[in-house]
């Protein structure tokens, strides 16, 4: 098997570094170390000043200095996982590139002595190899994404949680709860990883997308639309915030979403303009 040992010259689109946008709790970063930097910190304003960094460089330098989440060690292979299968499985370009890899093994030789994600003379966990290997099998598996995701728009509403408060957000039927509202829903409201309908916690996921992460089409969203309805019509015990499902990563409109939502319940909180406005 061939081995490609550093992510540099024309393979430096492996690296974290590569620019292409990468949506993590609702914002969309510039590149994977942005995110992956950002993610270090619950601190809004630290996420923000990452964010915000010129350079992948410069987002790293900034991640040194922020205030760690106490979880963070426990964490950090998981959210490293997302970030990068975003990269490569939401990018039609760049899933084919992975792909030219062939069954090459992926090594990050580094001169910077990081033997967690990568190698250094010859000493190394290689995480981040392992996990673009992973990746790339799945790639293979289910193939490069036909056309590279819109940004979505962030929650329009500022969510309160409250006792008997739900917060509804669009899953995927794997219940791999990545991005957007759905990664919020998994870190705060007892979201399961591999449940993709249904309460879990303070949380209920609300299908938008099939097994593969592909969106499922509007017609299978709307029963799913209609087994939340039935719910919360026996539920009037529970009030359901409702997020924009759908209208983000899913690539649905407003106008084809909203209507779907016109027999719910008078405990469901709607988004604006879903027809039944909220003071």
């Amino acid at each position: 098997m061939n081995k490609i040992g550093s992510f540099s010259g024309e393979y430096r689109f492996l690296s974290n570094f590569w620019m292409v946008p990468i949506p993590f709790e609702n914002v969309w970063y510039p590149s994977v170390e942005h995110a992956y930097q950002a993610a270090k910190t619950l601190d809004a304003a630290e996420k923000t000043l990452i964010k915000n960094a010129s350079t992948a460089s410069e987002a790293k330098r900034l991640g040194k200095h922020v205030k760690i989440r106490p979880d963070w060690e426990s964490v950090k292979i998981d959210y490293m996982k997302y970030l990068v299968w975003y990269k490569f499985s939401m990018y039609p370009e760049m899933g084919k590139k992975l792909l030219d890899t062939k069954d090459a093994e992926l090594v990050e030789g580094n001169t910077w002595n990081d033997t967690f994600w990568g190698v250094c003379n010859g000493l190394g966990q290689n995480w981040l190899g392992k996990i673009l290997m992973e990746v790339r099998d799945q790639v293979r598996s289910i193939g490069p994404a036909k056309e590279a995701p819109k940004q979505a728009k962030p929650i329009d509403k500022v969510y309160e949680p409250r006792p008997g408060h739900i917060f509804v957000f669009g899953s995927n039927l794997a219940g791999v709860h990545g991005a957007g509202a759905a990664l919020t829903a998994h870190q705060k409201y007892g979201a399961e990883l591999g449940v993709g309908e249904g309460l879990r916690g303070m949380s209920y996921a609300l299908p938008t997308k099939d097994h593969d992460i592909k969106t499922l089409p509007h017609s299978e969203v709307a029963k799913y639309v209609n087994n939340f309805i039935m719910f919360a019509w026996e539920r009037t015990d529970l009030t359901f915030f409702v997020t924009r499902i759908g209208c983000g990563l899913a690539g649905f409109t407003d106008e084809e979403i909203g209507p779907l939502f016109s027999d719910a319940p008078p405990n469901c909180e709607l988004p604006y303009g879903w027809g039944r406005e909220q003071e």
